[in-house]
């Protein structure tokens, strides 16, 4: 894979912005409320992120405005659903044994 051109790598964040809310199918004015309501920061962490990510809802409608570092967990969070107790007991018991005692006993 080529590496981006300096020219791909420049494109201004408005325009950035414009093609993620067709994309999405966000009016603008929504995003703009958004952005005003939760002041430039996640809705999760409450970080002030430099590039905040449209989250939507299941429905389509928006559900707020996230930074890079929260975006995988959310959808981790969505797509697991009522699974996500079992996966954070299971993530607990390993990091709670610290050697390789867990994998035997959970084989």
């Amino acid at each position: 894979m080529a590496a981006r051109t300096q020219k791909q790598r420049a494109v201004p964040a408005k325009a950035r912005l414009g093609r993620a809310l067709k994309r999405y199918g966000v009016p603008r004015e929504d995003y703009l409320q958004r952005q005003e309501t939760q002041a430039g920061r996640c809705a999760v962490c409450k970080f002030r992120a430099p590039i905040l990510y449209i989250d939507l809802a299941i429905d389509g409608n928006l559900r707020g405005l996230i930074c890079g570092g929260c975006r995988p967990y959310v959808a981790t969070v969505v797509a697991l659903g009522d699974g996500l107790d079992d996966l954070v007991a299971t993530i607990r018991a390993y990091i709670a044994v610290p050697d390789d005692s867990y994998i035997d006993r959970n084989l």
